[in-house]
């Protein structure tokens, strides 16, 4: 283990300059990183863990008596050891902001999707002694994201059930419209969204989306409340050649009083004039 403690003096005297050589600016230190939610950790060149704080504790389960003296690649899934080691060898060489999207393995075999951080720990004459790494769990987020995909599947597969297509407009983006609201119209996924809403508008009423659009500079609370009722869409157009209406409803909408409008739709074949 000697060469364990001359790691650690070597780390320790080049976080000095940073700290000062107070014991209040350690204890400082040392409770930032102990109270920190995400792991933190530090380890030599070769990947020997010298620090383990609770947040890493937490991510991966093991305790800093198990993990102080063992290699960091203890961790790392067998496919990823390429990954690691290429980031470590990069921040020794100086380059900064080395942030992946990784997974790291749990005490318990299973495996935790992170958001990794490294840097180098270099010494008062900028030579690296060491290795810092921040990981922030970010299972909660795919889980979200996750989620999110199954509930748009959700949605598609309904509206091509269905045969609703649903479209939104909004000032200054370009808005979204789902590929059932582009076949309700006999029109290519390739269209623009302006192209869209001019032909989607239909030739029974004068579009709302213009009025909106003319007084884009304006918080919604100065637009007409009217334009905030749903209006009725019937129009025609042609699919495969031949003359199909379209009916629906388009309505505008604002998130908060300050907020630049939008506008907003469903739309389906009519199956009668």
């Amino acid at each position: 283990m000697k060469g364990t403690s001359s790691a650690s003096a070597a780390l320790h005297n080049a976080v000095l300059p940073v700290v000062g050589d107070g014991r209040g600016a350690w204890s400082i230190l040392s409770a930032i990183v102990q109270s920190a939610e995400d792991a933190i950790v530090s380890t030599d060149l070769s990947g020997v863990i010298m620090s383990w704080n609770p947040g890493a504790e937490r991510l991966c389960g093991y305790s800093a008596a198990e993990m102080l003296g063992r290699s960091i690649f203890l961790t790392v899934p067998p496919e990823r050891l390429e990954e690691a080691r290429d980031m470590i060898a990069k921040a020794e060489q100086g380059q900064l902001n080395l942030r992946r999207e990784t997974v790291r393995i749990h005490k318990d075999g299973t495996r935790r999707f992170v958001s990794l951080s490294i840097s180098a720990i270099k010494d008062a004459n900028g030579k690296p002694v060491g290795i810092a790494g921040i990981a922030h769990d970010i299972a909660p987020l795919r889980l979200t994201e996750a989620t999110r995909r199954e509930a748009e599947d959700r949605l598609r597969l309904a509206q091509e059930a269905a045969g609703v297509g649903i479209w939104d407009w909004s000032v200054p983006s370009s808005g979204a419209t789902s590929e059932q609201c582009f076949r309700t119209y006999g029109l290519p996924a390739s269209e623009t969204e302006k192209g869209f809403l001019s032909f989607a508008a239909g030739k029974s009423r004068k579009s709302s989306v213009e009025p909106i659009a003319a007084k884009v500079r304006k918080p919604c609370s100065e637009l007409n409340p009217r334009l905030a009722q749903p209006v009725s869409i019937r129009t025609s157009c042609r699919v495969n050649g031949h003359s199909a209406g379209v009916q629906g409803l388009s309505m505008s909408f604002n998130p908060h009083p300050a907020a630049l409008p939008g506008e907003c739709g469903v739309c389906r074949r009519r199956t009668a004039p």
